[in-house]
């Protein structure tokens, strides 16, 4: 078998790849049924309406970049439009991260216990931080582990080679194309601590990256829609402050993740005068976490630091042996007391809606459930398929008033009860309800209204 050893430490890929998708498609097969997110809902909503013919923004309104609801529909026309494909565009994203953290350790093939302690860890702190959920945040885990490992050719390097910090900067364009807070990190990569690095090459691959999806968009017509979606909508509303809220008991843990792996990371490079940098650079990467305070979003951040971290030359210190044993122990404790949930609730209403509509039926569920059209495999009967307290203003609402006049829906959904409810957001729409519809069932706090007449 030393010739095989010897080819991995050549190649190390030829161990680290098989053993990612191992892993990755492990996790995919166990969390099937669980852990359902609304945000992957949306995404897989506005993919389902791409294969349908319909655009983002234009068609079906969010307040995020495109990427995530193109490359979640181009996975699923190949796979299965339902939200199983749906995830299996983070099963890939996934693959490469587990590729990228586990490429270094794969290389001491000579000591297995080191490379198995490291997929262990990998599974460990994938699970917790959810990456199996097709959110922007999976597709941007993969993209900062890229970079995260070309930083030592790149930004960190020496003499950094130009094409490496093109592909830098290319990267970072792409990322901008699944959240707008990867504008932060990816100004910041232009600024390292390193005189030789070339920003006008690092422009040069930006300015590109953003062009090979801004381009496409303005090619569809959407190029304005775009914009006033995801920056003018916010710019002009008052009640965005609304999304902010801190985090859940889950989430709490976490956090605790994230700054456990970003304690390794400083204690490994607490030497280095980039360590400063390179610490903003990671902690950069979670922004989005900290408005909205969801687990999960630390994601890429936590990915890029192992992909960091196991680069580096293992220390035979005190601290370097503690770190990884109190991050896999958190991890374990955390997995176990916050194992994902069977998402039952969301798959009963889906099969509730199936039952007394048509896949050529549009449907309206309020205010936010996402995944309600996404598993039954029903357009929304308006562009706004969701209505929360950052996102009502009074054009919206009435655009939803509108959009069902027009396309009367067979069924309407609304939440009557719970916080934040219909009664509350759009009282309005009650009164529409009231007047052509009637109601059928009920789902918890969720009331069924079906159209009172259904002909033509």
């Amino acid at each position: 078998m030393s010739w095989v050893a010897a080819g991995v430490e050549r190649n190390p890929l030829m161990l680290a790849v098989p053993v990612a998708t191992a892993l990755a498609f492990g996790i995919y097969f166990a969390a099937r049924s669980r852990g359902y997110f609304s945000d992957e809902g949306s995404f897989c909503t506005i993919a389902q309406g791409i294969l349908h013919g319909r655009l983002p923004y234009r068609d079906l309104f969010n307040e995020k970049p495109p990427l995530q609801y193109f490359w979640t529909a181009a996975i699923m026309a190949v796979s299965q439009p339902t939200l199983a494909g749906a995830r299996l565009a983070s099963t890939l994203a996934l693959i490469l991260v587990f590729s990228c953290i586990l490429h270094r350790p794969a290389e001491q093939i000579r000591s297995p216990l080191s490379f198995l302690a490291w997929t262990i860890l990998a599974f460990l702190i994938a699970m917790n931080m959810l990456a199996f959920n097709n959110t922007a945040e999976s597709s941007l885990a993969a993209l900062f582990s890229l970079n995260a490992l070309l930083l030592h050719r790149g930004a960190l390097a020496e003499a950094p080679a130009n094409r490496v910090v093109i592909a830098q900067g290319f990267l970072s364009g792409i990322s901008i194309g699944f959240r707008q807070a990867a504008i932060l990190p990816a100004l910041l990569l232009m600024f390292p601590p390193n005189r030789k690095f070339s920003k006008k090459a690092y422009c040069l691959g930006l300015v590109a990256g953003l062009l090979c999806w801004l381009a496409p968009l303005y090619a569809l017509g959407i190029g304005s829609e775009f914009f006033s979606s995801t920056v003018g909508f916010q710019l002009t509303n008052p009640g965005v402050l609304a999304y902010l809220r801190g985090p859940a008991l889950a989430d709490a843990m976490t956090g605790l993740l994230w700054l456990l792996c970003l304690g390794w990371l400083i204690s490994l490079r607490k030497n280095d005068k980039g360590m400063l940098w390179l610490v903003f650079w990671v902690t950069a990467i979670s922004v989005s976490a900290f408005f909205r305070m969801d687990g999960f979003r630390l994601w890429p951040s936590v990915a890029a630091a192992l992909v960091l971290i196991s680069q580096e030359e293992p220390e035979e210190n005190l601290v370097s042996r503690i770190v990884p044993l109190a991050i896999a122990s958190a991890a374990l404790l955390a997995l176990v007391g916050f194992h994902p949930k069977r998402s039952s609730v969301y798959t009963d209403l889906a099969s509730a809606i199936t039952q007394v509509t048509t896949p050529r039926d549009r449907i309206w569920v309020g205010p936010f459930h996402p995944l309600s059209y996404c598993l039954a495999g029903r357009q929304p009967a308006s562009r706004y398929y969701f209505i929360l307290p950052w996102t009502a203003k009074a054009r919206v609402r009435r655009q939803i008033v509108a959009d069902i006049g027009r396309t009367q829906p067979r069924l309407i959904i609304l939440n009557e009860r719970d916080p934040p409810s219909v009664a509350q957001l759009m009282p309005q729409l009650l009164r529409i309800v009231a007047k052509r519809y009637h109601v059928i069932r009920t789902y918890g706090s969720l009331v069924f209204y079906q159209r009172n007449s259904l002909g033509g």
